[in-house]
């Protein structure tokens, strides 16, 4: 029998050695792109998809007073509708995709369900 000096990786060190390793990259499309580290780590080309509410001005504003932020959503001409968050600051946290969402209706319950009022 042979020893060996390898010991098999659990899956949470194989998936914290695989995110260590993607950050830098994740970190550079933030710069470059001024999508957040988190959104492109988290949601991909959806998270760049979804910039273009930033600069829409007929985006639909809503605002969350528990937690300060701001929500801006569009529709996208082939994949649903983008949601982009702000903080305070005017900083991103996150932005992504709702792709399944097909109405306004729908896009206007998820953001009211997760605490943000709509802006008039």
């Amino acid at each position: 029998m042979t020893r060996t000096f390898f010991r098999p990786i659990s899956l949470g060190i194989l998936l914290l050695l695989v995110l260590l390793a993607i950050t830098p990259f994740a970190m550079k499309v933030a710069v470059d792109t001024g999508v957040s580290a988190h959104a492109f780590t988290k949601h991909g080309s959806d998270a760049l998809a979804a910039q273009t509410c930033k600069n829409n001005p007929s985006a639909i504003r809503f605002y969350n007073p528990s937690t300060n932020r701001t929500g801006l959503v569009c529709q996208l001409e082939d994949s649903g509708w983008a949601v982009v968050i702000l903080d305070k600051y005017g900083q991103e946290v996150t932005s992504f995709v709702k792709n399944k969402m097909k109405n306004l209706d729908q896009v206007l319950r998820y953001m009211v369900n997760a605490g943000y009022n709509l802006v008039h």
